[in-house]
């Protein structure tokens, strides 16, 4: 054939390494993994709206009639603005509607109907119900009634230097047969026209409730309070030598009132859990500027002669944060953190309130702290601001838990 030697060893030689090539190639491609089946996404997180839910829509904003307001709210608050809500669902009535508007300002300014201000509101099928607004600063409502020329006055405020229309959202929640629902829908305001122009079409989700932590019910004596702020109140209270009260005692001469701020807790109730009492709490305000804390303590509890409260379940007590030491028709104001150094082992018969300490005139970050004497922890806090108001009588304390 003409072949020597060195060319069929040649030959032979790219023939092995041809076979050898082959075989790899095939072994290697029978060894790869086969590709993934495709992932199954969950179903969706969305719950299923029932057919016959009640459905909320704000018609409008605006001003109710003072007989319809007399007659609801046992007082004429004719400036007072809100939403006319209409239900048009199905059939279910929406028990206790809130709304909630947050005008996006540097410090937000949030409006609301929550407790407090009115009974609690229900929407039944086809009927439209005026939901009045309330000025909510930090963690409480201050009771200041919503008007047309204080909500213009905070939008225009936010939207200074804007054009074309801006979407406010506007929350709505409540409830129906167990279920809570909450409606979002935009107001819409022109700052060329300085005033609400409209409404954006709502939305409505079905809230998912939130998982239920199943633990073992402990002992009695392990269960643990669960104290709350519930509100801060502004008014007048009587300074006796060794107390400070809310109420006349029986038998005793009127006393005049002294302008106070002071702030309701409970022992409240919780869906989750067990709740259980606890003794001998104490409380301390903690004023804070430029980076340094002053504290105050121990807090006075009002309608008591100690330092140091019990909490039942369900039980309220009130402790005073400042007070006003002038008279209330003076021109002046003598703001002060009034303590009770009177504990309760205390025997002795002499004066143990502590009028000492004044309250600047300024601007403050604040902590509101409840001490438990037997263990020497904090039990809760509540974190806010005190806000001094030039030319208004007294302060506002803006507390919610920390």
């Amino acid at each position: 054939m003409g072949l020597d030697i060195q060319q069929r060893v040649s030959g032979a030689l790219g023939l092995i390494c041809l076979a050898y090539f082959l075989g790899h190639t095939i072994h290697k491609q029978k060894s790869l993994p086969s590709p993934a089946p495709p992932v199954q996404l969950p179903p969706s997180s969305a719950l299923e709206l029932p057919a016959t839910r009640p459905q909320l829509v704000i018609v409008k904003w605006g001003q109710i009639d003072e007989a319809t307001f007399t007659a609801r709210n046992k007082a004429p608050h004719i400036v007072q603005h809100g939403f006319f809500i209409r239900n048009i669902g199905l059939g279910e009535a929406a028990i206790g509607v809130r709304a909630t508007l947050t005008v996006p300002i540097e410090v937000p300014d949030v409006w609301t109907s929550g407790e407090g201000s009115t009974p609690a509101i229900v929407i039944g099928k086809g009927e439209e119900v005026f939901v009045p607004l309330w000025r909510r600063l930090g963690g409480y409502l201050i009771g200041h009634v919503l008007s047309r020329f204080d909500l213009r006055h905070f939008l225009v405020q936010a939207y200074n230097g804007k054009f074309g229309n801006q979407e406010i959202p506007v929350t709505i929640t409540y409830s129906s047969n167990g279920k809570d629902y909450v409606t979002t829908q935009s107001l819409i305001f022109s700052p060329e026209q300085r005033d609400i122009v409209g409404f954006g079409v709502p939305e409505q989700q079905l809230e998912q409730p939130a998982p239920i932590e199943t633990r073992p019910s402990p002992s009695k004596g392990s269960l643990a309070p669960n104290l709350v702020l519930k509100n801060i109140h502004t008014g007048g209270l009587i300074f006796t030598e060794d107390e400070w009260r809310q109420f006349e005692l029986p038998g005793k001469p009127l006393s005049n009132r002294l302008q106070a701020v002071w702030a309701e807790l409970k022992n409240d109730s919780n869906k989750l859990r067990r709740v259980g009492p606890i003794s001998g709490v104490k409380a301390e305000l903690v004023v804070i500027r430029k980076s340094i804390e002053q504290k105050f303590s121990p807090l006075v509890w009002l309608d008591n002669e100690f330092n140091a409260v019990n909490f039942e379940l369900a039980d309220t007590r009130h402790v005073l944060l400042v007070a006003n030491l002038e008279a209330p028709l003076s021109q002046t104001s003598a703001w002060v953190v009034p303590l009770n150094h009177r504990g309760r082992n205390d025997s002795g018969s002499g004066l143990r309130m502590d009028v000492s300490h004044w309250m600047e005139k300024e601007n403050a970050d604040v902590r509101l702290n409840l001490l438990d004497t037997t263990t020497g922890t904090v039990l809760q806090s509540f974190a806010g601001k005190y806000i001094w108001r030039q030319g208004h009588s007294g302060p506002i304390f803006s507390l919610k838990h920390h």
